[in-house]
Order: C-alpha cells, then structure tokens, then sequence
C-alpha cells in the first residue's frame, strides 16, 4: 500500500485514527504514519496509549472491546 501512495503521489494523506488496535502490525503502522508526517484523527482506541484513564469508559461503551484492550496490555 505504501509503494501504492508513493507512485500516485498524492498531495495529502489523512489517516482515519484507531490504527493502533485491530489491525496487523499497529506498532509498525504508526511508526510509518509519523516517519511520514500524515495527519489524522486520534481514535478513541489510539488515545489508550497515552491516556488509560479513557480505557474504563470506553470498555463500558463496548462490552466486547475489554477482552480486545486486556490482550494489548
């Protein structure tokens, strides 16, 4: 997909945020989003990383995202 990016050349890149969890390789992921400088959102999922006191909340909104966020941890 990067390759993909480099030879549409694209003006901007705008990642969606919650790019830390779900998916395959998030520490890899983000490295390359700052490597590259795009801009996004901050998911409510990113925002865990820094900032656990979201976590309890969050797990109460989505009963099945608790077993996902203990697996991070």
């Amino acid at each position: 997909m990067l390759a993909d990016l480099r030879r549409q050349t694209p003006d901007v890149v705008f990642q969606g945020g919650d790019v830390a969890f779900g998916g395959s390789q998030p520490a890899e992921v983000i490295d390359c989003i700052v490597q590259e400088g795009w801009q996004g959102v901050l998911g409510n999922t990113d925002e865990m990383l820094w900032d656990n006191s979201a976590r309890p909340a969050l797990e109460a909104s989505a009963p099945k995202l608790e077993a996902a966020v203990q697996s991070l941890l």
